[in-house]
């Protein structure tokens, strides 16, 4: 099972940040990791707010209209028992 805990790498080592359980690092044993290298100047929620936004406003843009005039009629239509074999 992967468990994610954040760590810094300097001087070519982990230091790693104090939300990481006692008992993983008292075990002097090695372990296997895989490290994500991530830069934190890039603001990675203010794009993706931009490209939701932009995609929010292309859909409105679209001038669309259902094919369904009531839906609430439409989905007790479909909602409706239906005849099931020999129960007639």
């Amino acid at each position: 099972m992967l468990q994610t805990y954040k760590a810094v790498y300097q001087d070519n080592k982990l230091i790693w940040d104090a939300d990481v359980p006692e008992e993983i690092l008292s075990d002097k044993k090695p372990k296997n990791v895989f490290v994500l290298f991530y830069d934190e100047k890039q603001n990675k929620s203010e794009i993706d707010k931009e490209n939701i936004l932009e995609k929010l406003n292309s859909l409105a843009n679209k001038n669309t209209k259902s094919s369904i005039d009531d839906p609430v009629a439409w989905q007790r239509e479909i909602r409706k028992d239906k005849v099931l074999f020999g129960r007639e």
